[in-house]
């Protein structure tokens, strides 16, 4: 299972802004041992991966929507898995995303689940543009920065990963309120 070091070295890798995919070695037992003796409650060896990704990605649900592989160091089982999600997901971490898709994609977003009150006002979104990569970075031009809470802010990021295809990838909102534009 996923321990506090796993947990803590995920949200290291995450904070760096970097990729990141999740390995599970030592695939090579649980396969043997659903050849000599499934376990009770599943029905095959996908049942049982497909229910211990869905508990490792409850206890890391922090991260961008990772890709899951199950590999063998000591075998080799999957291991040209592994390097082609590499190769994948540094390719993903150089995308670029079209403004006018972006904007219509967050708008849809929004109008699906507005942000909630905070001090009796709402956060509102203007314009969006990204402005750069690794990782990708997305400038919101807002009424007001502070507003955009935690849990509304890892909404739009999970969003934004699984329509545009950035499993993996970090995502990253600067922030821009009238207050900031205004100053000068």
């Amino acid at each position: 299972g996923v321990t506090k070091q796993d947990k803590t070295l995920a949200g290291r890798i995450v904070e760096a802004s970097k990729g990141l995919a999740v390995l599970v070695n030592k695939w090579d037992v649980v396969l043997d041992g659903f050849r000599r003796d499934p376990l009770p409650g599943y029905e095959d060896e996908d049942a049982f991966r497909k229910a211990y990704e869905k508990s490792l990605r409850k206890e890391l649900f922090h991260l961008p929507d990772s890709p899951v592989l199950f590999v063998s160091a000591r075998t080799g089982y999957s291991v040209e898995d592994f390097l082609a999600a590499a190769r994948d997901l540094d390719a993903r971490m150089e995308t670029a995303l079209p403004t006018s898709p972006l904007n219509r994609f967050l708008g849809d977003l929004f109008e699906k689940r507005p942000p909630a009150m905070v001090k009796g006002k709402r956060f509102k979104l203007f314009y969006a543009v990204q402005v750069g990569v690794r990782p990708v970075r997305i400038k919101l031009f807002c009424n007001q920065g502070q507003r955009l809470e935690d849990p509304y802010r890892r909404y739009l990021e999970k969003g934004i990963t699984t329509h545009f295809g950035l499993a993996g990838c970090p995502l990253k909102f600067i922030l821009s309120g009238k207050e900031e534009r205004y100053k000068e």
